[in-house]
C-alpha cells in the first residue's frame, strides 16, 4: 500500500515509489535518461541502399535540363516545365498547332455563343457529328440530338462490319451455291453485298432475289460469349426488312427444314411462277 510524501523543496505531494524520482530530476542537475530506439535494418532495406547508391553514381538526367533523376522515378523530365517545353516544340515541328487565323476564327465564333470571361482558359473540342466548337466536357457532342445522330451512325457502321466479318461458311451453303451455278440459267452471286453494306449467301441480280442460308447460329442459343440469338434474330429481321425496302426478295433456308436440294427446288419453283 502506498502513501503519501511531502517534497522538502517544492512542498509538493507524491508518493513514497516516485518522490526520490521527483528530486532527482526536478531539484538536482541529474537528467532523465533518453531510450533511442536503433531498429535492425533488415536485410530487403540493406539491398535498396545499396541499390540507391549505385544508381546515385550514374543516375538518369532529365531530357531538357539533365538534372538527375531520384531513385524510382521513370519520367524522362524532372518535371512538368521541361516537358511541356520538349512537347510544345514536337508540336510546332509536326505542324499540330493552329495558325493564328484559325484562332481567330475559332474565338470569334465562340464569343458570340459563350459570355465568359474565363472562357479564353477553357479547353474546346468539335462535335463529333457537326464539326461545331464546344467547350470541352463530359461529351463529344454539342446536344443530345448530335449525340443521338453519332450513336445512329456508329450502330449501322458496327452491324456492316460485323456483316462482313462472318467469312466462314457451311458445306450446305457452299453446296447450294455450286448447284445454283450448275443448274440455274441465270447468274448468281455468292456473298455478294446487296444494299446498304448488307451482304446475301446467294444474290441473283437479274430477278432482284436474295437466298439465306440459316445454320443453327441463326435459331439456335450456341452458349457462347459471342453469341446472342436474340441479336442474331433481329439483324436478320432488319436485313430482310431492307432488303425488301429495296425492292429484293429474300428466300430464307434454315438447314434444320431443308437440304442443299430442296432448297434449289424451292428456288427453282420461285424462278418459274415470276418467269410466266
Amino acid at each position: 500500500m502506498t502513501y503519501l510524501c511531502c517534497c522538502i523543496c517544492c512542498k509538493k505531494e507524491f508518493s513514497h515509489k516516485g518522490i526520490d524520482t521527483h528530486y532527482l530530476y526536478t531539484h538536482t542537475d541529474r537528467q532523465p535518461r533518453k531510450y533511442v530506439k536503433t531498429p535492425n535494418p533488415t536485410l530487403q532495406q540493406i539491398e535498396k541502399i545499396n541499390r540507391i547508391n549505385i544508381y546515385n553514381l550514374n543516375p538518369k538526367l532529365c531530357v531538357n535540363c539533365r538534372t538527375p533523376i531520384p531513385y524510382g522515378k521513370t519520367n524522362k523530365y524532372c518535371s512538368r516545365r521541361c516537358s511541356a517545353i520538349i512537347s510544345n516544340q514536337e508540336r510546332i515541328n509536326k505542324g499540330w498547332v493552329l495558325s493564328s487565323a484559325s484562332k481567330a476564327l475559332i474565338s470569334a465564333s465562340l464569343s458570340n455563343t459563350y459570355k465568359s470571361k474565363t472562357f479564353e482558359f477553357t479547353k474546346i473540342i468539335q462535335c463529333k457529328n457537326c464539326l461545331k466548337w464546344i467547350p470541352k466536357k463530359n461529351s463529344n457532342t454539342c446536344s443530345p440530338e448530335c449525340k443521338f445522330k453519332l450513336k445512329q451512325h456508329y450502330g449501322t457502321k458496327a452491324g456492316k462490319s460485323s456483316n462482313r466479318s462472318r467469312i466462314k461458311r457451311s458445306k450446305d451453303e457452299i453446296k447450294l451455291y455450286q448447284l445454283c451455278i450448275e443448274q440455274l440459267p441465270i447468274e448468281c452471286l455468292n456473298n455478294a453485298v446487296v444494299t446498304d453494306g448488307w451482304d446475301a449467301d446467294i444474290y441473283i441480280p437479274s430477278i432482284n432475289l436474295a437466298i439465306m442460308w440459316n445454320g443453327p447460329w441463326h435459331y439456335k442459343e450456341m452458349n457462347l460469349s459471342n453469341h446472342k440469338l436474340e441479336q442474331v434474330v433481329k439483324r436478320d429481321k432488319l436485313k430482310i426488312q431492307l432488303f425488301k425496302n429495296a425492292g429484293i426478295t429474300t428466300l430464307v433456308f434454315e438447314d434444320r427444314y431443308y437440304t442443299p436440294e430442296t432448297a434449289l427446288i424451292e428456288i427453282k419453283k420461285y424462278i418459274e411462277v415470276i418467269s410466266l
